[in-house]
């Protein structure tokens, strides 16, 4: 189970983030009343999506021995009246044939972040 604790510290709405031994930060923007010291909130959850379909893909294309040389992913989510929309484009270089390429759009689609924000998300705050 992964976990996350997230602090308020400093100036207003900076958050300080940790995970195992890792931390960061989440702020808003200075025109939303923020210091602008790290990622929005929105920023970060694109960011999830598209760094575990990119590393999908990579495993993927390692387990298969393929010559993927790197992976660009661009992310970018919207507001909509029937909730929120994410469009992603992905980009793998290295000599991959026509068939490479759609296979490991496939299978970086199937990723389990995003797996897990299309299917139904339950909160439970204790």
């Amino acid at each position: 189970m992964a976990q996350i604790v997230v602090k308020s510290i400093g100036p207003l709405y900076r958050q300080e983030i940790e995970g195992g031994v890792h931390r960061w930060a989440a702020d808003e923007p200075k025109s939303s009343g923020g210091q602008d010291a790290g990622p929005t909130p929105y920023q970060l959850l694109l960011s999830a999506v598209g760094s575990c379909m990119s590393i999908t893909a990579q495993m993927y294309a390692a387990r298969k021995q393929w010559p993927l040389e790197g992976v660009e992913t661009a992310v970018e989510g919207r507001n909509r009246e029937a909730g929120y929309e994410i469009t992603l484009s992905m980009r793998f270089s290295g000599p991959l044939t026509p068939e490479q390429h759609a296979r490991l759009a496939e299978i970086a689609g199937r990723c389990p972040v995003k797996r897990t924000l299309a299917g139904a998300v339950t909160f439970t705050v204790i």
